[in-house]
């Protein structure tokens, strides 16, 4: 029965001949105060999108994707909420039994169990493991070939794993997992957009700062993007970004590239090149002052002329007038002591 907790899933979104992988923990804590006894949080791509812990009881969904997912698969919800519950009181019995087996104190003790997947879809191959442990050093791990969860160090020898245990453990990791991974696939290739809401845009907050090459919107997260000179690709000044979620399921990237050396003139020799997996065409946006977007304000080269224009005036009519003053002044002073 330890191993029906399922509800801390990671799914590596990516492309249909790409890596998927389908990770899910549960954490369990005794003699531990204001902290929550229990906990499992469901992540995709290392993002949040669901958790659950033994004060709520229930499975919080925090992404949208997720969200629809379970509003089209009411029957997983409800078989987590129950997982809740059961998970809770399955890993303090687990703590318990594994303090009186080792003659341990009743002081603070954790436990932690893993569970990963990965399928490589393209040529069907899934490669699972299981692992616990307990106060944060190796408990048991699943051995794929004997189906059984075997003791990691000898200071856990005396503790005899239940066989209702063995088996449930077995189960999950050998035909649970793999089905629910594949069933997130399977939703997440049919459902996500991959370039309905794509966007590229081009950023910058000052005339001095990088230009931010900035991509929004895609699915799945295999994508690439670079700046380039002439047709080149460019590594010098520039610096990249990681590719982060976005809360509907889909990703963001960027790229900066430093401006400060490069003259007006060859600004249009460079160009952004956004390359997304299995898309035949790339969108390339061409660095131009036009379509850089600002803080309210658009710095482009005319612009940058004037305001140097308007600051060399001002900097003659204050100096004229200073002038002026200086030489009326020293007249003043002149005829006072001429009296």
């Amino acid at each position: 029965m330890m191993t029906k907790m399922y509800f801390f899933l990671l799914i590596c979104h990516a492309a249909s001949s790409a890596k998927h992988s389908l990770v899910y923990r549960t954490i369990s804590y005794t003699g531990v105060s204001n902290f929550p006894e229990f906990q499992a949080v469901k992540l995709v791509s290392n993002v949040k999108v669901a958790y659950c812990d033994n004060n709520i009881m229930t499975t919080v969904i925090t992404e949208d994707w997720m969200k629809k997912y379970m509003e089209d698969h009411p029957d997983i919800l409800q078989l987590h909420n129950k997982r809740c519950i059961f998970s809770y009181m399955t890993f303090g019995r687990i703590i318990d039994d594994v303090i009186h087996s080792l003659n341990l104190t009743e002081d603070a003790h954790v436990f932690q169990s893993l569970i990963s997947c990965e399928w490589e879809t393209q040529i069907r191959e899934m490669n699972c493991f299981g692992q616990l442990g307990f106060d944060g050093k190796d408990f048991l791990t699943y051995d794929l070939n004997t189906k059984k969860l075997c003791v990691s160090v000898p200071r856990f020898h005396k503790h005899k794993i239940p066989d209702y245990d063995q088996k449930d453990y077995s189960f999950t990791v050998d035909n649970l997992v793999p089905y629910l991974l594949k069933e997130y696939v399977e939703y997440a290739n049919s459902s996500l957009p991959k370039t309905e809401f794509l966007s590229v845009s081009l950023l910058q907050t000052s005339p001095s700062s990088p230009v931010t090459c900035h991509a929004t919107g895609f699915y799945p997260h295999r994508a690439v993007m670079f700046w380039r000179k002439d047709g080149e690709e460019v590594h010098e000044g520039v610096e990249h970004g990681e590719i982060l979620p976005n809360n509907d399921g889909t990703f963001q990237m960027s790229v900066d590239l430093n401006v400060s050396s490069i003259t007006p003139e060859d600004w249009g020799r460079f160009d952004c090149v956004f390359q997304l997996a299995d898309e035949k065409n790339d969108i390339v946006t061409r660095l131009d002052t036009a379509v850089i977007r600002t803080n309210g304000i658009r710095y482009d080269r005319g612009s940058r002329v004037v305001v140097g224009l308007l600051l060399l005036i001002f900097c003659i009519v204050g100096l004229v007038i200073w002038r002026r003053k200086n030489t009326m002044t020293q007249q003043w002073v002149q005829g006072l002591v001429t009296r």
